[in-house]
């Protein structure tokens, strides 16, 4: 019985540890493809963004950096995305 328990965890762990790594692959991904075409600087309110080219980045780019920001820069870009019909 504890054999079959052990058995059963290194399973469950096997299994997360291969979730974790395709995770990450479709990250680093997505991080390679390049962005659409850059837009414009004139952008009203682009140059005050916390992510830098935040415009033209990917989804999966903007997504990684997120974690790096804090509540009022994310609420800075969502205004933003909000108000740029994106």
């Amino acid at each position: 019985m504890r054999e079959e328990a052990e058995t059963s965890m290194r399973e469950d762990l096997k299994s997360t540890s291969r979730e974790a790594v395709e995770k990450s692959e479709v990250r680093e991904q997505e991080a390679a493809q390049p962005g659409p075409p850059a837009a414009p600087e004139s952008r009203a309110g682009a140059k005050e963004l916390p992510i830098q080219d935040y415009d033209s980045l990917t989804t999966g780019q903007i997504t990684n950096r997120l974690a790096e920001l804090s509540g009022e820069q994310i609420k800075r870009l969502r205004d933003y995305s909000g108000s740029q019909n994106h």
